[in-house]
C-alpha cells in the first residue's frame, strides 16, 4: 500500500527560501504555524486537515506546483540523463549554486534534483568525487581536499568522460595534476617533452584544465576553484 504523505523537506526548503517565517506562511493559507510545522514533519495527518483550496494556496505560495509538496512511498524513478545534467550543470562553476537556482535552471523541482544529487553521488564517491552541499549552495569538490596520485588518476578519468579525452590525453593531465607546484611533469629525463605531448598539453589549455602548457603546466585555477582546492 502507498501512503502519501506531505513533502516536508521540500515545504521546509522552499519556504526558507522565499524568507518566509511559519506564521507568516501560515498566515497566507489561512492555518496556524502549527499546521505548517507539522507539514514540514511530513504529517500525513495534515493532508486531511487541510482543505484542496489550502493545499493549492500552499504550493503557489511556496512556488512550486500541488503533486511536488505531496509525496509517497513509492519511490520517483531518476531519469537515466538526470544525473548527466546535473553534472554538467555543477561541472566548472566558480562559487557555489543554490539548491533552487540549480533546480530553477534544469527545470526541475526539488524532488527531481535530490533523487538526481543521489544518482550522481553514487557515480561521483568511487572517482573520489563528491557534490559539496554548504549553506551557500552547492558545488563538485573533490573527497580529500588534496591531489594524491590516486586523486589526480581519478580526477583524469573524470575529466575524460566529460570532454572526451583520448586516454594519452588523460595520462598527460594526470602527470600535471600530480605534479609539484612550479616543476614541470615531463622533466625526469632531461629532455623536452615529445611533440606530441606537447599537442595534448596544448589540448588541455584550450579545454580549460591547465595553464601554462609550453612552460610549467599546472591545473587550472578554474578546475582547482571546481573541485575546492586552495
Amino acid at each position: 500500500m502507498t501512503t502519501t504523505a506531505p513533502n516536508g523537506t521540500l515545504i521546509r526548503t522552499l519556504r526558507l527560501a522565499a524568507s518566509y517565517t511559519v506564521a507568516d506562511l501560515g498566515a497566507v493559507i489561512g492555518v496556524q504555524p502549527e499546521t505548517i510545522r507539522r507539514l514540514e514533519q511530513s504529517d500525513p495527518r495534515m493532508l486531511n486537515v487541510l482543505t484542496g483550496r489550502q493545499l493549492i494556496g500552499l504550493a503557489k505560495a511556496l512556488g512550486t506546483d500541488l503533486n511536488s509538496i505531496v509525496s509517497s512511498d513509492t519511490p520517483r524513478p531518476v531519469a537515466a540523463t538526470d544525473p548527466v545534467q546535473l553534472l554538467a550543470a555543477l561541472h566548472g562553476q566558480r562559487q557555489h549554486i543554490k539548491k533552487t537556482v540549480l533546480a530553477h535552471s534544469l527545470e526541475w523541482d526539488l524532488t527531481r534534483l535530490d533523487a538526481a544529487c543521489s544518482a550522481l553521488d553514487d557515480r561521483l564517491r568511487p572517482v573520489g568525487l563528491v557534490i559539496r552541499q554548504a549553506p551557500r549552495g552547492w558545488k563538485l569538490a573533490l573527497l580529500e581536499g588534496t591531489i594524491t596520485r590516486t586523486v589526480s588518476k581519478r580526477l583524469a578519468a573524470t575529466q575524460a568522460d566529460l570532454h572526451g579525452l583520448e586516454h594519452a590525453t588523460v595520462r598527460v593531465l594526470h602527470s600535471v595534476a600530480y605534479a609539484r607546484p612550479g616543476t614541470a611533469p615531463f622533466a625526469t629525463t632531461g629532455r623536452p617533452p615529445s611533440e606530441d605531448r606537447l599537442n595534448r598539453l596544448a589540448a588541455l589549455e584550450r579545454l580549460g584544465l591547465i595553464t601554462s602548457a609550453d612552460q610549467h603546466p599546472a591545473m587550472s585555477q578554474s578546475l582547482k576553484y571546481a573541485l575546492n582546492l586552495p
